[in-house]
């Protein structure tokens, strides 16, 4: 399947986020650890389409990436944590995570083809660990969340898991059906992917404020802020 533009914009679209997160001035831990996923990303991204658009077949190199990849998430989100119990949580999954993805993909999955089951697994785990977060963040934060760099940033993260989801197993089941589909299903999931990291570039340009104390009794204003 030779790549199209939309899944070429696709790929290289986490780059915008990592750019701003190393340039800006508000560089948090949290900030770097997204940057670095984006950066991750984006190599596996450009060695995939690479791979793709010579004929060479590359569905191999998610298995070997897939539990790097999301552990640099993890790792990620662990650092937007407001309590050191879900910073712990989160850096203690990581290790769990890797070694059950290497099982599934060496034991029991097909590298030569699309993934039915690490991919979604891989996926689900960075959406769980992303609304958790997100709730935990979305919980503790006294100002209006439109503002808050991490409303973005794990939003975005969350849209991004969510879509890559169904991508591989939707395209294994119309593989042998209707593969003249799959490239929908590509282009559909690079718009997806768009959106999020547009988001998580928003993101990292909001500026870093302090947290309100939550000491005044005056009325607040509204925290989602639009």
């Amino acid at each position: 399947m030779t790549p199209s533009l939309l899944m070429h914009l696709g790929a290289w679209a986490p780059l915008s986020p990592a750019a701003v997160a190393f340039f800006h001035r508000d560089r948090t831990p949290a900030r770097r650890w997204v940057a670095v996923w984006c950066m991750e990303l984006v190599a596996a991204n450009a060695v995939s389409l690479g791979l793709g658009s010579v004929g060479i077949n590359n569905h191999w190199l998610g298995h070997v990436l897939r539990p790097v990849l999301g552990g640099t998430a993890l790792y990620a989100l662990s650092r937007w944590q407001t309590a050191g119990l879900g910073r712990l949580a989160l850096t203690i999954a990581i290790p769990v995570f890797m070694s059950v993805s290497l099982v599934i993909s060496f034991a029991i999955e097909d590298p030569s083809t699309f993934s039915l089951f690490v991919a979604p697994f891989h996926s689900l785990v960075l959406v769980c660990a992303g609304l958790w977060t997100f709730v935990n963040r979305g919980v503790a934060e006294q100002r209006p969340y439109a503002g808050c760099d991490w409303f973005w940033i794990i939003g975005g993260m969350v849209v991004y898991a969510g879509t890559s989801t169904i991508r591989e197993p939707v395209s294994l089941y119309l593989m042998s059906r209707r593969p003249e589909l799959i490239m929908n299903v590509f282009n559909a999931n690079a718009v997806a992917n768009l959106v999020a990291f547009a988001a998580m570039t928003w993101g990292m340009l909001c500026p870093t404020l302090p947290r309100s104390s939550g000491g005044s009794s005056s009325q607040r204003p509204s925290r989602l802020g639009f």
